[in-house]
């Protein structure tokens, strides 16, 4: 047998497709992880940054987020903080759905 038909349906490293789909999957993975890293840090530099009474499970917003909300939302003013990295300190929301239109 030639090695023509060894390597038929591998690519030009001797992979299987089905090795090359999975060398490209682990890549793919591999660039979301370093995507996450740096995400993760900055939402353990926000809650760092919250008020002690900022309670986990709720969606914390800023002024911008509440100006152009539209639904079924209420958002109850938590604090004005500072962020690592901005210059200027910035009011944080909760946002809670009511199902009767929007509150401010």
């Amino acid at each position: 047998m030639s090695s023509a038909t060894l390597n038929r349906g591998r690519g030009s490293e001797g992979l299987s497709l089905r090795e090359a789909a999975d060398v490209q999957l682990l890549r793919v993975v591999a660039t979301v992880l370093e995507a996450v890293d740096p995400v993760e840090r900055f939402v353990d530099a926000v809650e760092g940054s919250l008020p002690d009474d900022a309670r986990v499970m709720e969606v914390l917003v800023t002024r911008p987020v509440v100006e152009r909300a539209r639904g079924d939302l209420q958002f109850d003013r938590v604090a004005e903080v500072r962020l690592k990295g901005f210059t200027e300190s910035t009011e944080v929301f909760i946002a809670r759905g009511t199902g009767s239109g929007p509150s401010r």
